[in-house]
């Protein structure tokens, strides 16, 4: 009967038999099929000694008491897949026995898709990758998958052994990417980072091919793919270059780093993977700035703030990298110190790591801002005038407001929902829309118009505003508002007052009273008049608003660049344009027209822009309110005593060049000090060893050089500068109207090309050398008689290092 059933499984073609003791493993039997796949296999040889790939997957692990047991095992010696059963016997002599079947595995149709379903993924990964092995970790074995793509020959055979395969890459590697790479990729190495995490081995590097001069950059990747019929360990090693992504990288990393150091951030490398974001890369200004350390950012980034909140950064910032999409934040986070730190982060896309994006985040330190924009808020609840944020829509929503603004209106944020049109006085709103349709094209608001408020009094309102952005498309405005309905009813009043007034400015029918300075009293003079009306200056002081304005010809007459001034009672009483002896009489005249009706002459001497100081007549009227009760401001015009005593009105010239004498010079510069709100220049020339030419050469030959010098400084400069002679042997530049330190430096290089031209018999056999002393107004000096010592210390220091060289005070 035994020798039957052997007969029956010998001949049972594809399907290898082969029965064991159950005491001990040791074989009983083997059929044909088993002893033509393993042709060592004797009786009595225990089985896990003839298969011990197999043992992993053998069916005995699993029968326990049950009578049969099944398994699937993939890459066994009797086939690519088989089914493995195990069934309890008893042999002969009533051994009992366990008879073991290998068959090839009968694919269901679930199976089947799963099969077509690997084939067509590894065609897209061949497609993406240069190249893909297939490795069997268990059995220490590779293939490759993918025909080689890079130059020259294949180094490696299409099969073989994996730690050999790792080991031949990592040879054409340089420290310290070999080591990372046997690290990462090695058998054991793998096993050991599955185990610890759920990570896959990845690692980027450089390889040089034998035909390649150099090294250009890869990624590697090995990933565990599961054995669905065993427990075999079984994975994907992919490989592809990367060398573009990293040009670009590096491209966009420099181009980031330019704009950091401009935005004075710091720059990090990130990766986004396993919904998380890490910190790659970091420079110490990076983790100075965050006062952290590289083991900080383990967990990943953003450590020291609150968990929810970095939960809601991180989950936005993995949404938006799916995209590719560039983010922006601006958080606060706790230092370890305990204060908080504001910061902006502006993150963009740069590729991929594997399926991992890669960024670029520039970080920049806001808490100064923060703590300003907070000051702000502050400031903006207590300004004293209405400030206020409109939506330029039809309704003139009101997006936000200050206390001072919902006070002017009387009314509170919750009556303006209908917006601040709603507000306005009906006779006005025309006006108000052709204004708020110039302002929708980008023009600032600038009006006056009435409201009415809640308890229905109307007020005039001031408001200017300009562009402050959009919403919803919709252009956003800041407003300032401040109630002029005092200030309009006075404006008509001062109106028809300054036409009675006109006819006493112009000389009418009205004889002004006369200050006399000697004696301090307000006289009624003889009929006369004070001379021709012609280059006359006009101004009006506005008491209420401390300015004073002055007409067009005061520029001509005085200098400077405005003829409007605020604070005008600080000014009048400091003023350097006004002979000091005359200041007093100034004072009593002013009070004079605060008490009294009727227009006042005096005679005041003025610091004139061309002539030095000149007298003036000065004649002033007052302007009252319609009651007569309050003076509300001063008209007046200044006029040029023709007939004033002799004294020296003209400036002083130099004899011997013609230029200004330095008396002159002080005067332009005080007068531009004064007035004048441009930078100025003052060069000094001095000429060394001038004493010596004349000793040498003769004072004729002496004059002769100085009047040289001159003309080649007047061709030096502009019409509108000043030269002067200064002293014996030096001379002077004013530079008017300078853009700054280039503008400067341009202008004295002309100076100095004019100035060494080669001289003539018998100077240019001497040769001549000259001191230059550079000094800028207001930067350097603030008054007169800094800039000329400071132009002159600049002299000297040229002088202590030997002559014949320029100095610039600021860089001494």
């Amino acid at each position: 009967m035994q020798q039957d059933a052997t007969n029956i499984l010998d001949d049972l073609g594809n399907v290898a038999v082969y029965v064991i003791s159950r005491e001990d493993h040791r074989i009983l039997y083997y059929n044909r099929r088993v002893e033509r796949v393993s042709p060592q296999v004797r009786v009595g040889m225990i089985c896990h000694q003839v298969w011990p790939e197999g043992c992993q997957n053998c069916p005995l692990h699993t029968i326990g008491d049950a009578e049969t047991s099944t398994s699937i095992s993939s890459g066994d010696a009797f086939g690519e897949v088989v089914d493995i059963s195990a069934t309890k016997t008893v042999w002969e002599d009533g051994t009992p026995a366990y008879i073991i079947t290998v068959a090839p595995h009968q694919f269901t149709e679930i199976e089947q898709q799963a099969i077509l379903d690997r084939e067509l993924l590894m065609r897209g990964i061949l497609q993406i990758y240069d190249s893909v092995v297939s490795v069997d970790l268990s059995q220490d074995s590779y293939t490759f998958l993918s025909q080689y793509r890079g130059p020259g020959k294949q180094p490696f055979g299409r099969t073989g052994t994996y730690s050999e395969l790792i080991g031949g890459v990592a040879d054409r590697l340089e420290e310290p990417e070999r080591q990372a790479y046997l690290s990462a990729f090695m058998p054991a190495a793998a096993r050991q980072v599955w185990r610890n995490t759920a990570k896959d081995p990845y690692l980027q590097h450089r390889w040089r091919d034998a035909l390649e001069e150099e090294p250009r950059w890869y990624e590697t990747w090995l990933v565990r793919v599961q054995d669905p019929f065993g427990q075999r360990q079984l994975a994907v090693l992919l490989s592809r270059c990367i060398q573009q992504q990293k040009e670009d990288e590096q491209r966009l990393q420099e181009a980031l780093e330019i704009d950091n150091q401009n935005l004075r951030g710091v720059c990090g490398k990130y990766i986004v993977r396993d919904q998380n974001v890490y910190l790659l890369q970091g420079s110490d200004r990076y983790f100075q700035l965050l006062d952290t350390s590289p083991s900080d950012y383990r967990d990943g980034i953003f450590p020291g703030m609150d968990p929810r909140q970095r939960r809601r950064y991180i989950c936005m910032m993995v949404e938006k990298s799916a995209l590719h999409e560039p983010i922006s934040l601006e958080f606060a986070r706790q230092k370890k110190d305990g204060s908080t730190q504001w910061l902006q982060v502006q993150f963009i896309y740069t590729g991929q790591r594997g399926n991992a994006p890669l960024y670029y985040g520039i970080l920049v330190d806001i808490t100064a801002r923060k703590m300003l924009e907070k000051e702000h808020h502050e400031l903006f609840e207590q300004l004293p005038v209405g400030v206020a944020k409109l939506l330029l829509d039809r309704d003139l929503s009101l997006l936000e407001a200050n206390r001072a603004y919902l006070d002017i209106l009387g009314c509170e944020m919750a009556d303006m929902i209908d917006g601040a049109l709603a507000w306005v006085h009906p006779d006005d709103r025309d006006q108000v829309q052709r204004e708020v349709e110039a302002a929708r094209g980008g023009a600032p608001l600038d009006m006056e118009m009435r409201v009415r408020r809640r308890d229905g009094t109307v007020v005039w309102v001031q408001v200017q505003g300009r562009p402050a952005g959009e919403l919803d498309g919709v252009p956003v405005t800041q407003v300032v508002v401040r109630e002029k309905t005092d200030r309009h009813r006075m404006r008509q009043e001062l109106e028809d007052l300054r036409a009675r007034y006109r006819q006493v400015i112009e000389g009418g029918e009205c004889r002004p009273t006369l200050y006399d300075g000697a004696t301090g009293q307000f006289i009624k003079p003889p009929e006369q008049q004070p001379g021709s009306l012609s280059g006359s200056v006009v101004f009006d002081y506005d008491l209420k608003e401390d300015q004073l304005t002055f007409s067009e010809p005061f520029l001509a007459y005085f200098g400077g660049e405005q003829r409007v001034f605020t604070k005008a009672r600080r000014l009048l009483a400091h003023t350097r344009l006004i002979h000091p002896d005359d200041r007093a009489a100034l004072r009593a005249v002013l009070e004079y027209c605060r008490r009294e009706r009727g227009p006042v002459r005096c005679y005041l001497r003025f610091h004139t822009l061309a002539r030095g100081m000149q007298r003036f007549s000065v004649s002033i009227s007052s302007l009252w309110d319609q009651s007569g009760s309050r003076v509300l401001g001063l008209v007046g015009k200044i006029v040029h005593d023709v007939e004033q005593p002799a004294e020296e009105s003209s400036p002083r010239r130099d004899a011997l060049t013609g230029l200004y004498d330095r008396q002159a010079l002080v005067r332009q510069v005080e007068t531009y000090l004064r007035f004048g709100q441009q930078k100025l220049g003052l060069i000094l020339v001095d000429i060394d060893d001038f004493s010596g030419v004349n000793a040498e050469l003769g004072h004729v030959a002496g004059d002769a050089l100085l009047r040289n010098i001159a003309g080649r400084l007047r061709r030096s400069v502009d019409r509108h500068d000043i030269v002067a002679r200064s002293g014996g042997d030096q001379f002077a530049l004013l530079l008017k109207g300078l853009d700054g330190r280039e503008d400067l430096e341009e202008r004295l290089q002309q100076v100095l090309a004019k100035l060494y031209q080669p001289f003539s018999a018998p100077h240019a056999a001497r040769g001549l050398k000259m001191s230059i002393g550079v000094c800028c107004a207001p930067d350097e000096a603030a008054t007169c008689r800094q800039l000329l010592a400071r132009a002159e210390e600049a002299v000297q220091r040229a002088k202590k290092l030997g002559g014949g060289r320029c100095v610039l005070y600021g860089e001494m």
